[in-house]
């Protein structure tokens, strides 16, 4: 993206959330033959494990589709200058973690420990909040954590962990300071607000020796955001498709249509490399 425009890029990502939504909306959890996943079903001889991979990456990149979107609107005329950097932020954890699951050439049992390792967080995250709770039954929390245990003794898993927010986020987006700047803004970090959302207005006058400051977003972090937004709906969507082996010409087009329209470089249409 060489140039900014901010209405047309706006709504150009905005259309690109709307198409893939589609596309992947009529996949369901479904996979074809002869695609990793269903090579991978064939191996553990039991589809339900697959399907639930796919059912937890479905899931996330809704997230995704939904912090991208409202990106899109908070980011129309007169422009926020701090929420969008929340919003990134979530779409790009959210992207990376489903990437996790998604990664091309895993073994099948390293997905299936990454997929069980998902869905341990998950529970552990409404026992804390059960707990908190002491009028609120645990929600079946005993229950499917039993069931977690059953399969992982069933598929001769090992417990693994899930990497950080930031080391995810730093593998799939080339770098650990996307998440640690975002992060900076929505904790409130005052270098990080006035420098990325405020410019210094010396034109007025605020007392000896303060100066004042305009909430501003600056081109440059504009086009900082739309790039890590769509990076954010591309990659899952193409890691979903060849997974899942769904129609891969149908969302490489997608992609080179919204990548063109926005006037990415060729380089960072990751699709192409494999």
């Amino acid at each position: 993206m060489k140039t900014i425009d901010v209405e047309n890029s706006r709504i150009r990502l905005l259309a690109l959330a709307g198409e893939i939504r589609e596309v992947m909306s009529g996949y369901g959890n479904g996979f074809a033959a002869g695609s990793p996943a269903a090579i991978e079903a064939e191996n553990v001889n039991d589809t339900e494990p697959i399907t639930g991979i796919l059912g937890q990456a479905a899931l996330m990149y809704e997230s995704v589709i939904d912090h991208v979107v409202a990106t899109t609107r908070i980011m129309s005329t007169p422009i926020q200058s701090i929420a969008p950097f929340s919003l990134v932020r979530s779409g790009i954890e959210v992207s990376s973690t489903c990437c996790w699951l998604l990664e091309p050439q895993l073994i099948t049992t390293t997905r299936l420990c990454r997929s069980f390792a998902l869905r341990r967080n998950s529970l552990e995250g409404q026992r804390k909040i059960i707990n908190g709770n002491p009028e609120t039954d645990d929600g079946g929390f005993q229950s499917r954590l039993s069931y977690l245990d059953q399969k992982e003794r069933e598929h001769g898993l090992e417990r693994v962990a899930v990497p950080s927010a930031t080391d995810l986020t730093g593998y799939w987006f080339g770098g650990k300071a996307h998440y640690r700047l975002t992060s900076s803004v929505v904790h409130g970090q005052p270098w990080a607000i006035s420098q990325v959302a405020f410019t210094r207005n010396d034109q007025k006058k605020v007392g000896e020796g303060a100066v004042f400051l305009e909430p501003t977003l600056k081109p440059n972090f504009i086009l900082y955001l739309f790039v890590l937004a769509l990076d954010a709906l591309a990659r899952p969507a193409w890691l979903r498709t060849v997974y899942a082996g769904h129609d891969r010409l149908k969302i490489e087009v997608t992609l080179n249509n919204a990548y063109n329209d926005l006037q990415m470089n060729p380089e960072r249409r990751f699709w192409r490399h494999g």
